[in-house]
């Protein structure tokens, strides 16, 4: 599926006109209303889950002295919507890194008693750079360690979930939108953004959209399910071939 099928299909499911040949570019009244419904349905889905085709690695080299790194590189295919908490890791001293850690948090480190006291791992915080106004995807990340490092070169990585949920067809990825291509695909199962295109669409021409809606939002929490299996926990006997206990996913840091 693609822009145009996912249009097409939920304006000939919703029976509100005839399915348009082409939306990037269409003037039709329903195309760009469409087109308008589906970019907001694509955003509300893509911030629902840390979808596993918008993960993306990070890594930090550390400088001794230097407490601000530049985050993900904002280009169309890596801006960043949201570091996952807990992934972040010092893979040179094979220890967490506490974080993203809240305001409050930092300055007690920055300024407070407890700053002062030896810390056995190291904290970050996540800000947006203080050159950009405003709040946007697009704008550049900082991240800020605590305590500032003393070593050249130790190898801090994490992962972060993209905001470039539409998928065009050179690969690259527009997180703001899906303008560019009707032929432009998802991160994410495509029929959910034609099931929530179909309400919305209900709803904005004045519709009862409740069976749709609830339809979606079943789907919805089905394919979150699908993308990120929940582990099996086995509670009888115990194959030779499976690791004898179950391991936590992070060490707790103090």
């Amino acid at each position: 599926m693609s822009l145009l099928t996912v249009i097409q299909g939920a304006i000939t499911e919703s029976g509100f006109g005839s399915a348009p040949v082409s939306v990037i570019g269409n003037t039709d009244a329903l195309a760009v209303q469409c087109l308008a419904l589906a970019n907001r349905a694509g955003k509300v889905i893509a911030t629902a889950h840390n979808w596993q085709n918008l993960i993306r690695p990070y890594t930090l080299t550390t400088v001794a002295g230097q407490e601000v790194y530049d985050g993900p590189n904002t280009n169309q295919s890596t801006s960043v919507a949201r570091f996952i908490g807990d992934t972040m890791w010092d893979s040179t001293n094979f220890l967490p890194v506490g974080g993203a850690i809240t305001p409050q948090e930092w300055m007690t480190l920055k300024y407070g008693v407890g700053g002062t006291l030896s810390l056995s791992t190291r904290k970050f915080k996540v800000a947006l750079d203080s050159s950009v106004n405003g709040y946007d995807a697009a704008v550049p990340m900082k991240i800020h360690l605590y305590p500032t490092p003393t070593t050249n070169g130790e190898v801090l990585v994490a992962e972060y979930v993209s905001s470039g949920w539409a998928i065009h067809p050179d690969v690259s990825y527009i997180g703001l939108g899906l303008a560019g291509s009707d032929n432009c695909m998802f991160a994410f199962p495509e029929h959910l953004l034609e099931q929530s295109l179909i309400w919305r669409l209900r709803r904005a021409k004045g519709f009862d959209y409740t069976e749709e809606y609830n339809e979606y939002k079943e789907q919805l929490a089905l394919a979150i399910a699908r993308d990120t299996p929940a582990p099996m926990l086995n509670f009888s006997y115990m194959p030779a071939v499976a690791w004898p206990v179950n391991i936590p996913q992070t060490i707790p840091v103090p």
